[in-house]
């Protein structure tokens, strides 16, 4: 056999081959080249189409130099015709109100300050000579828009979870009008009637027709983190504008946590005074009610979050003997001491401090925490053994059941209903779930986990189908992912989540009121605050907030984020550029917002 194949590489055979492997080659590099040019055609082909949108560029209110896309609205609304005639703005709008609302007079002061302002920057280029909008103001023009009339049904004074947010804009025959049950949805309706500004025959206008809009789910927030690192109170407020932009409505607060404990309170000064990074580091009750005012306005909820029994170990810095229980057994690098269960005394002071809690905070709900609690801290702890004796607690794992049916009557007696991690709900055992207490209606259980066998689809199904209202966190992880996953998603998986493929029942969907993005802090100050967290939290806005969004976001939620990221950085938001993996999304984002970016908070 070897001898015949030597015989056949040799001599005229072996040229053939060696003509075969080159032809084989050459046909590999041309089938290559080829393929590399048309891909460099097809991006020269884009840029061009770029090159040619941005020549053509008529200066309009529009966010993007993208034709198509102006006057969007993100979220999407509900239901929307638009004709194609337009009504013209005048230079100053004033926003007619049918009956008194306080909360209402600053905000709407500001958004007729606002109006001119967005309108102004309107830029006509004729001849090479730029005209704005004051230039169109003149007896010859057709008639402009000189007022908002607003219909509204009932003035309330603190958002809350059954708020009516709905709302709807009618645009005709030169008029523009608001109807809303609500204030808060006014808020809403001014929101989009700035983003669907447009330029049409060089005047700032708003296509005629109807938006007749309403959310999707009650709650739509964002969770910050100021313990891991603070942030201040400033960075704190344009957070909340952001939302008030995005249409969401909670912000919840975890302002405590292991590392550092900034609540200045009255009642016990020295857990911040000890347990804060510093006295330049801390919250003040002035400065959290100045921060609930500002969001209350805007119709934002500040729900605070002080996590127990875990992540407590900035507790004991100011009062060392009165709340952790002492740990003989491992504890965890990321969770430390927990909470004494067995101590009479920590649940007085969590009476104490509730109260003032109360006085504080106006939302109905405060947030337990009960994540991550480690119950190796209680193994070895005589006290807390004999305790358990008595209490006929068979496992250390099921303290956190006692703890629950204690922390849940001191929120009671002081009128607080509670949101609870969902380990709260399992107590550390994912197939033993139990709150230990009925009362379902004043508990929301939050799902924040989705790897191993905690499966945030799998547990989302468990709750809503026990009865309990539930909201997600975990597939809106803004720091690292809920998986610890540094890959660091972009706005395309945030806005891929599938929201009623788990539910298997309409009574289950009805369990399931909403969810939020988290932004925890360990990796995250205030440098980066905003920028970490948009605009991938306006994917999450869009699908809480809307009806008709895709599973699968392809370019046409692409160019309408794009568009709204330049709307909010005109309002002085430092949204992120970066905001996909895709190559070709990434290259749009040169320079084409129309106004460059500028921090200006006077306006948001």
């Amino acid at each position: 056999m070897l001898i015949k194949v030597g015989m056949f590489l040799n001599g005229q055979n072996r040229q053939w081959i060696l003509f075969a492997l080159f032809a084989l080659v050459l046909f590999v590099q041309v089938f290559l080249l080829t393929k590399h040019t048309g891909k460099m055609k097809d991006e020269a082909k884009f840029i061009a189409v770029e090159r040619e949108e941005i020549k053509n560029f008529d200066g309009s209110c529009r966010g993007l130099l993208w034709e198509r896309y102006a006057g969007s609205i993100w979220p999407l609304p509900k239901n929307q015709t638009i004709s194609k005639s337009v009504t013209f703005l005048d230079k100053i709008v004033k926003i007619h109100l049918n009956q008194p609302c306080k909360i209402l007079f600053d905000r709407l002061l500001h958004y007729e300050d606002l109006l001119p302002e967005y309108t102004s920057k309107c830029f006509i280029s004729t001849n090479g000579v730029e005209k704005q909008f004051a230039d169109f103001n003149s007896d010859d023009q057709k008639i402009l828009a000189s007022k908002i009339s607003v219909n509204l049904k009932s003035c309330s004074e603190w958002p809350s979870q059954k708020m009516k947010e709905n709302y709807k804009i009618i645009v005709k025959n030169g008029e523009i009008s608001i109807v809303a049950d609500e204030n808060w949805g006014v808020l809403h309706a001014l929101e989009s009637i700035l983003q669907s500004i447009i330029v049409e025959d060089e005047k700032p206008a708003l296509r005629d027709g109807i938006i007749d809009d309403e959310p999707r789910f009650a709650h739509r927030g964002l969770m910050l983190d100021t313990a891991r690192h603070y942030l201040p109170v400033e960075i704190l407020k344009a957070q909340i504008a952001a939302m008030a932009m995005n249409k969401l409505n909670v912000f919840q607060w975890h302002i405590v946590d292991r590392e550092s404990f900034p609540y200045m309170g009255k009642k016990f000064p020295e857990l911040a005074e000890k347990g804060a990074f510093s006295m330049n580091h801390i919250y003040t009750i002035s400065n959290i009610r100045e921060i609930i005012e500002f969001a209350r306005v805007r119709g934002i909820r500040v729900i605070p979050e002080f996590d127990s029994p875990g992540h407590a170990d900035a507790w004991s810095k100011g009062r060392p003997d009165d709340f952790l229980a002492e740990c003989h057994g491992f504890a965890n690098e990321m969770t430390k001491r927990s909470m004494d269960p067995s101590n009479e005394e920590t649940y007085e002071h969590f009476d104490e401090l509730w109260q003032e809690l109360r006085q504080v905070f106006n939302d109905e709900f405060i947030h337990l925490g009960g994540d991550e609690v480690d119950s190796s801290c209680y193994k070895g702890n005589d006290k807390i053994a004999k305790f358990m004796m008595k209490k006929n607690i068979l496992r250390p794992e099921e303290l956190q059941k006692y703890w629950n049916g204690r922390i849940f009557e001191i929120c009671e007696k002081n009128k607080f209903k509670y949101l609870v991690w969902e380990e709260a709900w399992y107590n550390g055992f994912p197939d033993e779930e139990d709150l230990g207490l009925n009362i379902k209606e004043n508990v929301i259980i939050g799902i924040w986990k989705d790897f191993a066998q905690w499966d945030w689809a799998r547990t989302l199904s468990k709750t809503t189908n026990e009865g309990f209202n539930s909201i997600l966190l975990a597939p809106w992880y803004l720091d690292w992912g809920a998986n610890w996953d540094i890959s660091n998603k972009g706005w395309e998986y945030f806005y891929s989540v599938n929201m009623e493929s788990w539910a298997k029942t309409e009574e289950q969907k009805k369990m399931f009121i909403g969810g939020s993005g988290a932004l925890w802090a360990e990796y995250v100050d205030a440098t980066q605050s905003l920028s970490q967290t948009y605009p991938r939290l306006s994917s999450t806005a869009e699908k809480l907030w809307s009806f008709n969004t895709r599973n699968t976001p392809g370019e046409e939620e692409f160019q309408r984020l794009a568009d709204f990221r330049c709307k909010m950085m005109s309002r002085g938001i430092p949204v992120a550029a970066r905001i996909t993996q895709k190559k070709r999304a990434d290259r749009m984002f040169w320079n084409h917002c129309q106004k460059p970016f500028s921090y200006n908070l006077d306006i948001l």
